[in-house]
């Protein structure tokens, strides 16, 4: 495990796993057999897992902006509004459109 840190006062704000190259071949591998099964659905049904992501994404908003705050210089206020909402709506957008 890798510990990140707070740039603002070396807190530790969490931890990550650092892959290896095979594990980077597995995760490319692994992807493109999902695509293969994923592009052969209905759009309404991509559209619904897209829509079930944006959810996830909303549903914890402030842990993921606190984090992103604490492992960069962003502030909270500047990331949520400009950056999480914009990729909340896209895959919004997406889910109803595709």
């Amino acid at each position: 495990p890798v510990e990140i840190r707070s740039p603002h006062n070396g807190e530790i704000v969490g931890v990550a796993y650092q892959a290896s190259a095979k594990d980077a071949e597995d995760a490319v591998a692994a992807a493109s057999r999902a695509f293969e099964q994923t592009r052969k659905l209905p759009t309404y049904r991509r559209a619904e897992m897209f829509q079930k992501i944006a959810e996830g994404l909303k549903a914890r908003h402030e842990a993921i902006a606190r984090l992103i705050s604490c492992s960069t210089f962003w502030s909270v206020r500047k990331f949520w509004p400009k950056r999480f909402l914009g990729m909340c709506f896209m895959l919004t957008c997406f889910s109803r459109c595709c």
